[in-house]
């Protein structure tokens, strides 16, 4: 039943914003690929896992802003190939809220993701709010609800500066809260450089860990992605301020969970 709540209030955000696309609303496409080394490094009980893997994926994201309020959809995927099975994960989303590059954006997210992590099917979701304040050169954030896989909340801040329009440094730490566990705590730092005016790079560290499993996961790529929006294209600080939201939430735990 949770599950088909979830997926109907998806459904929901997704058709809501038809209106957003007229009286001179802007359309964005943001889309990415990478690839990296991923560890992870637990002993519960008898239970004991230390392996080094190759993780790849990428993500596509359409946005859509007018008149203060903006929709984005979000799809894409992961893999991390270890020695005897994949952890796969693919997952599609939606936010809906208000956003002013200027000032700031307040949305509603709702995210649908299938796991397959070696012979097993998980579906989860979560749903929750995504808050940014934009002060100069510097975007201050917060990311919080509800997640299923966890069974309880998660909660994110984040810290992004923007050395100059098209470089930016990003800093995200927070933790989830898996149900009978202490809090998986998360970190991770990156950052990326637009070097065209539709083409940039980026890289990314993230790391989770959870005491009471003994439990230790880093995640490190790097990857491309392309923008298009603007005649001309806007610079990197114009396109995550005026259309785009963070795609994947990346906790990593034995997969990548977005």
């Amino acid at each position: 039943m949770p599950n088909r709540f979830a997926a109907l209030a998806l459904i929901a955000v997704l058709v809501t914003p038809s209106h957003v696309a007229a009286d001179g609303a802007e359309v964005a496409f943001r889309g990415e690929g990478y690839v990296g080394y991923h560890n992870t490094d637990f002993n519960v009980g008898f239970l004991s896992l230390e392996e080094d893997a190759f993780q790849g994926g990428g993500a596509g994201s359409v946005s859509i802003a007018g008149n203060a309020v903006y929709f984005q959809i979000d799809l894409g995927g992961d893999s991390i190939d270890y020695d005897n099975a994949n952890a796969d994960g693919f997952f599609t989303g939606g936010h809906l809220g208000w956003r002013d590059p200027e000032r700031g954006s307040a949305s509603a997210v709702g995210q649908f993701q299938l796991l397959d992590p070696g012979d097993a099917d998980i579906d989860t979701w979560r749903a929750g709010g995504e808050f940014e304040a934009y002060l100069g050169p510097v975007t201050l954030g917060l990311e919080a609800g509800y997640s299923d896989l966890f069974d309880d909340a998660y909660v994110l801040g984040q810290g992004r500066l923007y050395i100059t329009e098209n470089a930016r440094l990003d800093l995200r730490v927070g933790a989830a809260a898996p149900a009978e566990s202490d809090p998986l705590i998360v970190v991770s730092a990156g950052g990326e450089v637009m070097v065209a005016p539709h083409a940039a790079f980026f890289a990314r560290v993230e790391s989770s860990q959870a005491d009471d499993l003994d439990y230790d996961e880093t995640s490190v790529v790097a990857g491309a992605r392309i923008y298009f929006a603007g005649d001309g294209g806007l610079s990197l600080r114009n396109h995550d301020r005026q259309f785009f939201q963070r795609a994947c939430l990346g906790l990593n735990f034995i997969f990548r969970t977005c």
